[in-house]
């Protein structure tokens, strides 16, 4: 099956099909899919629509479920995701302001609760620290106009 649109964001991931080998997770806009592929030889592992976008990310996230695989953290519509990396199941959702968000990573535990919390930025020049467990927002700053500033980018810091 052929997927049309414009492969965004894409990275290397740990084995989810128990072959032996890494695995492909590709987010494609305008059509706001995430594919999961086999490393090996490039077959289907799974597919998520996460909403039309012209943006996307994929993050490699803390198991927060306990079932010994890593999480996938993605932005698609507007929305930031929390992603099982085997099943494609959505453990959580959170729309930040409802614009497009450029970047996306994991931080240390901020909150305390031992699992690792998130970042994002969006274009309404927007950063949101949301918890890893539940997507809840711990807090966000503005740089100002969105119309002069965007955050494009974020990264985890290292003390």
């Amino acid at each position: 099956m052929q997927h049309r649109g414009s492969v965004w964001n894409l990275k290397e991931i740990p084995d989810v099909n128990s072959d032996g080998n890494t695995d492909i997770a590709v987010y494609v806009g305008f059509t706001g899919n995430t594919f999961v592929l086999s490393g090996n030889d490039g077959a289907l592992i799974w597919t998520l629509n996460q909403g039309q976008s012209i943006d996307g990310n994929i993050r490699l996230g803390q198991d927060i479920s306990g079932d010994g695989n890593f999480d996938i953290i993605s932005s698609g519509a507007r929305v930031l995701n929390r992603i099982d990396s085997r099943s494609a199941a959505i453990f959580w959702t959170n729309g930040l302001d409802n614009n497009y968000i450029h970047g996306v990573d994991e931080l240390s535990d901020v909150t305390g609760d031992g699992i690792k919390d998130i970042v994002a930025g969006t274009q309404n020049s927007n950063l949101y620290v949301v918890t890893g467990d539940s997507g809840r927002t711990v807090f966000s700053y503005n740089f100002g106009s969105a119309t002069t500033n965007t955050v494009e980018q974020v990264a985890r810091l290292k003390a």
